[in-house]
């Protein structure tokens, strides 16, 4: 028988863009207006002789930080009942690309606790229509038609993904890195907040930027209705709020406070659904990367004893480059696989074939070799099989194969467990987040018959972080000079700054060095602190203010929190803030 062997160019400001950000002079007036005290003495440099020689390079200066960051138009945005109504029908999630807010560096914008940031909600609008979106808590923003355009001022297509979210106490404004302190005339104040929001847009991951001549109407939901209030917009690139005017506040009557409770529940369910959608697709794309990133081989057939009794074919050049499964075994054989009642010819082995080949067989381990010869052709099923040493060392093979085979789907698997239970763990805490604020709301319901939602009423022309702010001073009452310790006696030596929640205001007093030469704290207020040193909250609690004596100086001990937070309202909770 034979053998075979077988960085960007942005649109320039307009000049009433360039002319409000000088308007200081209105900004120290407002101060002494808003009890704040006397207005505030004009800086040198506002002064005639001062202004007067440098008119130009002031200029100058505002158009360089204007055009980085700032898209004023004069337009007022275009409204209309064309106009397509979105209800919170995107993911509240932090997205990699917007981890502080497009316009804020991390220089600017640091949230201090890994995992805690305040997530965003995404939504899908139209360049074309605009959108009108309802975000979870009653507010509103109204985005005009052909508003968005890219860096190069060139009008945005089809759909963007606006990234949007509010602040609205002192633990989403520690969390989520924001400065609430503002330099003005050299002296520094700390903000006392009626609402913040954060908002931003993409196309397919892209920055995109409001048109010169379009406005964003906003209708901030508040639970303060004073007028006191300015508004700001974050500039972070000299790290300070830039001063944009008043805003307006209504007040709107909600007859009926349970089918309000129920609208926002459904909003914030929308939300939550849509995130977990998200982190299900998420958890299946990092599966199957994983599955591409730590592949398994194929699992070895485990060698058969040759049976004597049975017809096989010895063409062992059969395997030679055709068969991977095969290549490691020496001495393999084709057995034949006699159907019953059907009796192999014999006669086989006595023809001259002119071809042989053998291709994968439909049945499991089988394989099957074709004889050719004229045009006859025979078809014949075989397993693999082995006899004498040659089975001993193929089961040698086959059990090292079997363990490398068993190791690398053991490790595949385990990295694909971790991973559902990471995400399923990200769910939940989505679920119990749901749960808390409809625990919130019910409790809101349950105070009133009729329910005033106050509305803060301001226009924006362009993206990045605004503010409904009341600027203060450092508080009175108590003024030490304290050494922040830690728990072992030790200083603190604190990477981020030391915060105090008076909770008397809706604010954070910030203090930037420990020692702190100054502690001024209101002794009569309800007082929080607290600071992160090497990635670890520690904190002093009202009852622990009301221990610290009236020495000049004096170590104030913080005590580490041990409870792992879940998200912003577990933090909340836990300090009686916000809730």
């Amino acid at each position: 028988m034979k053998k075979f062997k077988i960085n960007y160019d942005r649109p320039r400001p307009s000049s009433e863009e360039i002319a409000s950000r000088k308007d200081f002079d209105g900004l120290l007036n407002q101060l002494g207006a808003a009890g704040q005290g006397p207005a505030l003495q004009k800086p040198f440099w506002k002064t005639g002789w001062f202004a007067g020689a440098l008119t130009v390079t002031a200029a100058a200066a505002v158009i360089v930080s204007a055009t980085v960051f700032f898209n004023k138009g004069d337009v007022d945005p275009a409204g209309g009942t064309n106009t397509p109504q979105i209800t919170n029908n995107g993911p509240t999630t932090r997205e990699p690309e917007l981890q502080n807010s497009v316009q804020a560096p991390k220089a600017c914008i640091a949230p201090p606790l890994p995992g805690l940031d305040i997530p965003y909600s995404n939504y899908k609008v139209s360049s074309s229509k605009g959108a009108n979106i309802t975000y979870s808590t009653g507010s509103k923003i109204a985005i005009p038609a052909g508003a968005f355009v890219d860096e190069k001022g060139n009008t945005v297509k089809g759909e963007v993904d606006v990234k949007y979210r509010e602040l609205h106490d002192p633990v989403d404004f520690f969390l989520s890195g924001i400065p609430m302190s503002y330099d003005s005339a050299g002296e520094r104040y700390h903000f006392e907040s009626a609402g913040m929001i954060d908002i931003a847009a993409f196309k397919d991951g892209k920055v995109v930027y409001l048109k010169p001549d379009k406005k964003v109407e906003v209708q901030l939901a508040s639970s303060n209705p004073s007028t006191a209030f300015n508004l700001y917009q974050l500039d972070t690139t000299a790290h300070n709020w830039t001063y944009l005017g008043k805003d307006k506040v209504k007040t709107e009557t909600v007859a009926d406070p349970k089918a309000a409770t129920e609208a926002r529940l459904a909003a914030k369910n929308e939300e939550v659904k849509s995130v977990i959608s998200q982190l299900e697709e998420k958890r299946d794309q990092e599966i199957a990367q994983v599955a591409k990133a730590m592949p398994v081989p194929d699992q070895p057939a485990q060698p058969k004893k040759a049976d004597k009794k049975k017809n096989r074919f010895g063409v062992q050049e059969l395997v030679a480059g055709q068969f991977p499964e095969l290549e490691a075994y020496k001495g393999v054989n084709w057995e034949v696989i006699e159907s019953p009642g059907e009796k192999f010819d014999k006669g086989l082995y006595d023809i001259d074939w002119e071809d042989i080949s053998v291709t994968k067989g439909e049945r499991k381990d089988a394989y099957v070799i074709t004889l050719k010869k004229g045009i006859r052709i025979v078809k014949i099923n075989v397993y693999p099989v082995f006899d004498g040493d040659n089975y001993a060392k193929a089961m040698e093979v086959y059990e090292k194969k079997f363990a490398e085979y068993n190791t690398a789907l053991t490790n595949r698997k385990n990295e694909e467990e971790r991973l559902r239970q990471e995400y399923e763990k990200q769910m939940a805490d989505q679920r119990l987040a749901y749960q808390r604020y409809e625990e919130q709301l019910r409790r809101e319901e349950a105070a009133m018959e009729k329910n005033k939602q106050v509305m803060r009423v301001f226009q924006i022309s362009g993206f990045g972080v605004f503010n409904c702010d009341s600027p203060h001073r450092y508080p009175n009452g108590a003024n030490i000079f304290a050494v922040f310790m830690g728990e072992t006696n030790k200083q603190l030596f604190t990477k981020t700054n030391i915060f105090l929640v008076d909770k008397a205001m809706n604010g954070i007093f910030t203090y930037y060095a420990n020692p702190t030469k100054e502690f001024r704290y209101n002794p009569s207020s309800q007082n929080v602190l607290w600071t992160v040193a090497d990635g670890k909250l520690y904190t002093l609690m009202p009852e622990d203010f009301r221990k610290l004596s009236a020495d000049n100086r004096q170590d104030v001990k913080l005590k580490a929190v041990e409870k792992e937070f879940k998200d912003a309202a577990d933090m909340k909770a836990y300090f009686g803030i916000g809730i």
